[in-house]
């Protein structure tokens, strides 16, 4: 049985930790390296993430090892009016580039009013 303060000293365990390889944190990357990946997201489909997601996809996608406040710092210097944007929560809305929608529309109600009557538009609700 161990009685308290009879193991090993902190200087012995900090001394096997280091011939271990072994340490509290993580080296951080390079500030560069972070800005040049934060600045590839930001011209490509990160326009809109918010440093979380950022983060988040800095981390996993580019393997760097960085703090949530560098992240948040580099993106507020590069693009000062998104940070703005998603601190007041007017985000702009997506755009969809089909004509599907539309043109099923057009095509049920053109299928269901017949040209030659005035009529029909009146009974159909189309006006």
């Amino acid at each position: 049985m161990r009685l308290l303060g009879s193991g090993p000293s902190l200087d012995q365990l900090k001394r096997r930790l280091k011939t271990m390889g072994l340490s509290r944190r993580l080296e951080r990357s390079s500030l560069d390296d972070v800005e040049a990946a934060i600045e590839i997201e930001k011209a490509r489909s990160g326009k809109e993430l918010g440093y979380r997601a950022l983060l988040k996809r800095v981390r996993q996608k580019y393997g760097l090892s960085v703090a949530r406040d560098t992240v948040m710092m580099i993106s507020a210097l590069i693009d000062p009016d998104g940070v703005q944007k998603r601190k007041s929560r007017k985000l702009k809305r997506r755009v969809y580039h089909t004509k599907v929608r539309l043109y099923l529309g057009h095509s049920l109600i053109n299928s269901c009013i017949e040209p030659a009557s005035k009529d029909s538009k009146r009974h159909t609700g189309v006006s």
